[in-house]
């Protein structure tokens, strides 16, 4: 597994290169992750030319963004720099812009008291905890410093933000998936964990931010090395999720399946069969179709989420 971080890394300095040069059709979201250090963003691009509003729908629901009191200067840190650049609420707009809402959804950012994100159906909220965002600082920072590399470097601390940014905006739209299912009372007929992961994919996927999603599975990954390492623990297969591994080749999956040329060898280097290659391809494809077909009465006029 070591060997695939080693590959990702070149990777993800192409990605980089691409997310800069990228043209912004509609709106940008800014994730500042280390309120310490230089903050990075991830830029969220829009896959439709043309926004309007079906005027003969009344959609009073709306996505909302609401801080918790804090405690923790690491905390008050970073929440003021995502209320001063309207992080959240530019992507909360940009919702409101495309989905038909039946009620308010709240987006709850702050200190939870453990270590979490979650959709409540009970208070129609998502909650995004910062202490999963110190999680998955954690992890990357410990890798890098597995590798012997001084994290105190601007190099390194750029690539954990970047990479905990990725993480925490396929965790946001994780939940997005659950609140969509529950909210529009959409069918699910497989295990719900993973449909959303798969709607995180293949959303950031076609919005052209799969670096987001990638940065998720190298999380994965690693998280799924320190559960190997972890030999007196037994591993939860009766869990609602899948196991970290799992998750991490399922996401790469899906990734290669939207733009298998691109990630040819990626898939090829972490062990991904010629036969699973062809049905990454076409899962993509089904999925895709499959959320388009859900999603669409829900959609304002002349608008595409997918």
């Amino acid at each position: 597994m070591s060997d695939l971080f080693k590959y990702l890394h070149p990777i993800g300095l192409k990605l980089k290169i691409l997310l800069f040069i990228s043209i912004l059709t509609v709106g940008i979201i800014i994730i500042f992750i280390n309120p310490i250090v230089k903050p990075t963003q991830v830029k969220l691009i829009s896959n439709t030319n043309a926004i309007s509003t079906n005027s003969s729908v009344d959609a009073t629901g709306k996505f909302q963004v609401v801080y918790t009191p804090l405690q923790r200067k690491h905390s008050i840190q970073r929440q003021e720099r995502f209320q001063k650049y309207q992080s959240f609420e530019k992507l909360a707009q940009k919702l409101n812009r495309v989905l038909i809402m039946p009620n308010d959804v709240k987006v709850i950012l702050g200190d939870c008291g453990a270590v979490n994100a979650y959709y409540k159906p009970s208070e129609h909220s998502i909650t995004i905890c910062y202490e999963l965002i110190d999680r998955f600082t954690e992890v990357f920072m410990d890798y890098y410093q597995s590798r012997e590399l001084n994290i105190n470097q601007p190099e390194v601390i750029n690539k954990v933000n970047r990479r905990v940014a990725g993480t925490t905006v396929f965790t946001f739209f994780h939940e997005l998936g659950h609140t969509l299912i529950e909210e529009l009372d959409l069918p699910v007929t497989g295990k719900e964990e993973d449909t959303v992961d798969e709607f995180s994919t293949i959303l950031l996927s076609e919005l052209g931010q799969e670096y987001a999603a990638l940065a998720s599975a190298i999380q994965f990954g690693l998280s799924g090395n320190q559960e190997i390492a972890s030999v007196s623990q037994d591993l939860s297969f009766w869990d609602e999720h899948s196991l970290n591994y799992q998750r991490f080749y399922n996401i790469i999956c899906l990734v290669y399946g939207k733009e298998p040329q691109k990630y040819d060898v990626l898939v090829e280097k972490i062990g991904i069969p010629p036969q699973r290659q062809n049905t990454c391809r076409i899962d993509y494809s089904k999925k895709l179709k499959a959320w388009r077909t859900l999603l669409s009465p829900h959609l304002r006029e002349s608008v595409n989420l997918l």
